[in-house]
């Protein structure tokens, strides 16, 4: 469990900045875009949206895919590392962390805050989703007779959706399509009182047109299964309100795109748009109630986006071309390149605790340390003969069966004795090693997901091998992997006044899983 509530807040911490270098990048690549069309401008924002789900579950590592075939191949040529996976060795005790360590309790909570989120943004999925059922269900089906069957048999035909059909309902106040396989398209009852003898009196023939033209865009361009992925997709990340801002730009953008579809199957903007003006007079006399998860001629924002709307429509905007669009372009997309390397370079990571260390020695069984030594010094007088009295310092006098040894003071070095363990700077033991066998992640721990540092106690022995190795602290199943390896290492003996001693050190392993 520590292992997944890692991955979740992993995602979480990384969205929380990664989503708004997401959003800036696709503004400016938007605003560089405008002129170029409403498509390529919709193309920006969707792929932001992308982005901005995908984006902070993403790293520089190799797919799980890839990781696995490596990790296949490593086998074979009997690789002792791991694929994904980092094993890391350092004299003394560890100072490098394999990412944001928090508490387990406070991972725990944090984790479970994210996730009770994004489940609040599932069940409102799930809710919208429910009501546009029961909004299908509750839908009468509708006869077109007149006009009004032919416009809708030639926008059917114009914008090749062969598999809708239409109905009318007293719970919307605008036009609106759903379906994904079995399309519908939902009508206002209060106009369709009239559809199956004559058109209404107060809707001309072009509004209706104008209604059938941008629902069937909508229809052919699927964008009822798209914006249902999209919001499912965007779950994840719904907590953030720049993707709220993002998804807004992008159905404003999407009406953009169907006007201009619908603007040229009704003979030119102009006309559309005064279409477009007379139906949302009409509309807004209707009584409005809470839409449901649909696509509509006016659900996207229109008090906000509707003024765009009618602007593109009866003034052509000046198109780039040649160099100027090319140059444009290629702008766009060196903006999203350098926000999404940005983002996995600066990526961070929330590692799980390591467990404690206290059930992690039972399983494994250190080297058993010698009998220590204890060295007695006898020091000179100025008569050459030796003093009456001398101190003596034991280092650890609990060790059962010590060996005294006393030293002639005519062969007694002021230094320490050639035989005594000295302890050295971890640092300085680093540089002395020569053989070195890498450690191996075992399997069973790696995909367990268990991480963590072994810190082990070394006495290197005048000839430069591990003459005794003890456990101090780290994970059960990582010990005895980094047991193993260390007693195989091999130094150069240290010398201390020309004489070879034995030395004291500790050698920390750590085990990191890359994310």
């Amino acid at each position: 469990m520590p292992f997944l509530e890692a991955r979740l807040l992993t995602y979480a911490l990384n969205s929380l900045w990664q989503v708004p270098l997401i959003f800036a990048a696709a503004w400016l690549a938007a605003r560089l875009l405008r002129r170029s069309g409403p498509t390529a401008e919709h193309r920006v924002w969707t792929t932001a949206l992308l982005l901005e789900a995908l984006l902070p579950a993403c790293t520089l590592q190799p797919l799980p895919a890839l990781q696995t075939l490596q990790h296949w191949l490593s086998l074979r040529g009997q690789t002792s590392l791991h694929p994904g996976a980092q094993v890391t060795v350092s004299m003394g005790p560890a100072h490098a962390a394999a990412g944001l360590q928090l508490a387990p309790a406070l991972l725990t909570a944090a984790a479970l805050l994210y996730l009770t989120t994004v489940l609040y943004f599932a069940a409102r999925l799930c809710v919208g989703l429910y009501r546009t059922a029961a909004l299908r269900h509750r839908a009468q089906p509708l006869s077109l007779t007149g006009y009004a069957s032919q416009s809708y048999q030639r926008y059917a035909r114009l914008f090749a959706v062969h598999n809708a059909s239409v109905a009318t309902s007293s719970d919307i106040a605008t036009p609106i399509t759903l379906g994904i396989r079995h399309r519908l398209l939902l009508l206002p009852a209060q106009l369709t009182a009239q559809f199956t003898a004559q058109l209404p009196a107060d809707l001309p023939s072009e509004d209706l047109d104008a209604i059938f033209a941008h629902e069937f865009a909508h229809m052919h361009r699927r964008d009822f299964a798209r914006n249902l992925a999209y919001e499912a997709l965007s779950l994840p990340a719904a907590f953030h309100p720049l993707l709220w801002l993002t998804r807004t730009h992008l159905a404003q953008t999407r009406e953009l795109v169907c006007d201009a579809l619908a603007a040229e199957s009704v003979a030119g903007g102009p006309r559309y748009a005064r279409s477009l003006l007379r139906l949302a007079s009409k509309f807004s006399e209707l009584p409005h109630p809470t839409p449901p998860h649909a696509i509509g001629i006016f659900d996207a924002n229109h008090a906000q986006n509707f003024e765009r709307r009618i602007m593109n429509l009866t003034h052509k905007p000046i198109q780039l071309k040649g160099p100027r669009r090319l140059a444009t372009t290629a702008l766009s997309l060196l903006l999203g390149a350098c926000a999404c390397t940005s983002a996995l370079a600066l990526r961070m990571q929330v590692a799980a605790p390591a467990p404690a260390p206290a059930t992690q020695t039972q399983t494994v069984t250190p080297t058993p340390a010698p009998p220590a030594q204890f060295f007695l010094a006898v020091p000179h007088s100025t008569t050459d003969a030796p003093a009456k009295s001398f101190k003596l310092d034991i280092a650890d006098a609990s060790t059962p069966s010590p060996t005294v040894k006393i030293l002639s003071p005519a062969k007694l070095d002021a230094q320490s004795p050639p035989d005594a363990s000295t302890h050295v700077s971890s640092s300085v033991m680093a540089g002395n090693r020569e053989a070195f066998v890498p450690p191996t992640y075992p399997p069973e721990a790696k995909a367990a997901g268990i991480e963590g540092s072994v810190l082990l106690h070394a006495i290197i022995g005048k000839d430069g091998k591990i003459a005794s190795l003890q456990l101090i602290s780290g994970p059960a199943e990582l010990s005895k992997s980094a047991l193993d390896a260390v007693k195989q290492w091999t130094y150069k003996p240290y010398l201390l006044n020309g004489n070879p001693v034995a030395v004291d050190t500790t050698i920390t392993v750590t085990y990191s899983l890359q994310k």
